[in-house]
């Protein structure tokens, strides 16, 4: 995970590629945050994944991108961050715009849990309060006595269940508040109710950030205000839910 000079935060990838579709960092004077153009992606063999497509997505559009498994869904992701050099075709950030970047398995580094919920920045940067408070709202309110404990780092929190470490990605956007974010399957290990009130929590806290989810869940859909699909190497937009994202109702 690396964090860029102009503050965008990217977690769970490698090295990002040399070469493979343009990645800009520039001025969008139309509001968009983030945009891709003509973007066209292959498999390492060449095989081709998706045909060219652009969009752009503005503050406050959380934009839920499905379609079967192996069609390209998270390479999109990869090609946005220059992690994909079979790809063609650019993707832009407009400049300030903090980015996250979630994967399914979340990074836990070697470091306290609060170290990790901090990550990619340091922990000196955020107090124990705010920390603690964003733990507590994805539901790990057990676990912040331990939070600076440097006896327990990433081997010691990789203990968890799939379902609680998807939780402490949640913590870790709940503190950063990115103005863009990308997930990647990142309920999967989570049930439907726990989906529910992450989900809830993402739209309560950050409304005006631009969501991009990647998910075969489509009981997600109701969480975003536009909808795509990967069909026969095609993508494209399609109804499929509500103009204006519910909000999960407040935990009893």
């Amino acid at each position: 995970m690396t964090s860029t000079h102009d503050g965008s935060l990217t977690t769970d990838l490698t090295t990002p590629a040399k070469t493979g579709a343009k990645n800009n960092v520039c001025t969008l004077d139309n509001g968009a945050l983030f945009y891709t153009r003509h973007l066209s992606l292959s498999k390492p063999d060449g095989d081709l994944l998706i045909r060219p497509f652009s969009f752009e997505l503005k503050a406050g559009e959380h934009l839920m991108i499905a379609g079967p498994s192996g069609c390209g869904k998270s390479t999109i992701l990869r090609a946005s961050h220059g992690l994909w050099p079979w790809s063609s075709g650019e993707t832009g950030v407009n400049k300030g715009t903090s980015k996250l970047i979630i994967a399914q398995k979340p990074h836990l580094p070697l470091i306290s849990l609060k170290g990790i919920v901090c990550y990619p920045r340091v922990s000196d940067e955020f107090n124990d309060a705010s920390v603690a408070e964003a733990l507590n709202k994805a539901g790990l309110g057990q676990l912040i006595p331990g939070m600076n404990d440097r006896n327990k780092d990433g081997s010691h929190w990789e203990r968890l269940s799939g379902g609680e470490k998807q939780r402490i990605s949640f913590a870790r956007i709940l503190l950063h508040r990115p103005s863009l974010l990308m997930l990647d399957e990142v309920t999967a290990s989570l049930d439907v109710k726990a989906q529910d009130e992450l989900y809830g929590a993402l739209l309560d806290e950050m409304p005006q950030s631009a969501i991009i989810s990647i998910s075969h869940r489509q009981e997600l859909a109701q969480y975003h205000n536009r909808h795509a699909v990967i069909e026969n190497r095609e993508f494209s937009f399609v109804s499929g839910g509500p103009s204006t994202p519910r909000r999960a109702p407040a935990p009893v």
